[in-house]
């Protein structure tokens, strides 16, 4: 009877953590870190290894470097249509809700038209938004490019949207 407890409560343990963990979209231009990550567990990076693309791709503790070139010689024959039953449309709310679930953490923009004279106009621009949206964006003048973005969400938010709209 012990036992069928702790397995349930194991099982129940398991689920709530795969519904509340955060699964986290991380972008840093100037570091070249391009990633998806769930919590601590698992995550896929794009990564430049010796001037060839590729993913790298984790799974708690174990990890596998997949190049570009791998994925794409890959081709499948054509396979003949079969025709599925119809699935329930996704509507415009729905998509809407959804996207509205997702949390930006870290957001810094940083950016250099190459003109001076179109970033003049574009600086106060910028600064209004950013006094807006609390957010930094800002252009510079010193022909520097710089994305850092983060964004989180859990598939317990997810879900609720996608039921509830």
């Amino acid at each position: 009877m012990i036992w069928l407890f702790l397995l349930l409560l194991t099982i129940t343990a398991v689920i709530l953590y795969l519904l509340f963990a955060p699964f986290i979209l991380y972008i840093n231009s100037d570091e070249g870190v391009y990633r998806i990550r769930f919590h601590k567990l698992a995550s896929v990076s794009y990564v430049a290894h010796n001037g060839k693309p590729g993913l790298e791709i984790r799974i708690a503790g174990w990890r596998k470097r997949v190049s570009h070139v791998s994925f794409m010689a890959k081709k499948s024959e054509p396979q003949k249509k079969v025709q599925k039953p119809s699935k329930p449309r996704m509507t415009f709310n729905r998509v809407l809700a959804v996207i509205k679930t997702f949390r930006i953490s870290r957001f810094y923009v940083s950016i250099d038209t190459g003109n001076a004279q179109a970033n003049g106009v574009l600086y106060p621009t910028l600064y209004a938004w950013g006094q807006y949206a609390h957010r930094h964006a800002e252009i510079n003048f010193l022909n520097r490019n710089t994305v850092i973005l983060e964004i989180k969400n859990t598939m317990a938010r997810v879900i609720k949207a996608f039921l509830f709209s």
